[in-house]
């Protein structure tokens, strides 16, 4: 209890420009219909961002050293970060969709053309890593790209499956299945995404 009160204080004190609008933007999108998980998903209080935050940096670091090891390295965005929704054409392969480039201003594409490495598309952590081969586990190292919510609990997932993660957090998470009651795609902070693809 006294180490929760001291995590609760400090994350406020340093995380909480990260959270500074969550309540008013959950009292405004509180009507949305949501099955029992997205109510809770919904719900989460503040907390719970800073200490995934605080989880995905801890994680970062005691991963890094096997992820830098493996031969392969993939990028895995969620879907929420297509520009367009209902006109996207990117293909179903065995480890997500790939991106076809049929946009140039969407995100997905511009991250696609800038690396030289393998990128998926996921809707959710359920459906990421179901199809991985014995080699995807021996070769294959997973930058994850996920909201606070989300993101441990997938980079958990691929760890568990033999695949080190890294974790980039998205800086603006608006997809309607969660959060709005339209489309608009999220975002990354691209920063933190080559800091960690380029430093070796």
């Amino acid at each position: 209890l006294v180490l929760g009160e001291w995590f609760c204080k400090n994350a406020q004190k340093y995380l909480s420009s990260y959270t500074f609008n969550l309540n008013d933007y959950l009292k405004k999108y509180e009507d949305i219909p949501k099955s029992k998980q997205e109510e809770i998903f919904f719900n989460s209080p503040k907390e719970l961002y800073y200490l995934n935050m605080l989880c995905s940096e801890i994680m970062g670091r005691i991963f890094r050293p096997d992820y830098e090891s493996r031969k392969r390295k993939a990028i895995v965005l969620p879907t929420c970060m297509k520009i367009d929704q209902k006109h996207c054409q990117a293909v179903e392969k065995r480890l997500g969709e790939v991106c076809t480039a049929c946009n140039l201003e969407c995100e997905i594409a511009k991250i696609n053309n800038e690396y030289d490495c393998e990128m998926y598309l996921v809707s959710h952590k359920s459906s990421a890593f179901q199809n991985a081969t014995d080699e995807d586990k021996k070769d294959l190292a997973i930058v994850g790209v996920a909201c606070p919510l989300n993101l441990i609990s997938g980079g958990w997932k691929a760890a568990t499956l033999g695949m080190p993660p890294q974790c980039v957090l998205l800086d603006k998470v608006a997809c309607s299945r969660h959060w709005l009651k339209e489309d608009v795609p999220s975002s990354i902070n691209k920063k933190e995404l080559k800091k960690i693809l380029e430093v070796n």
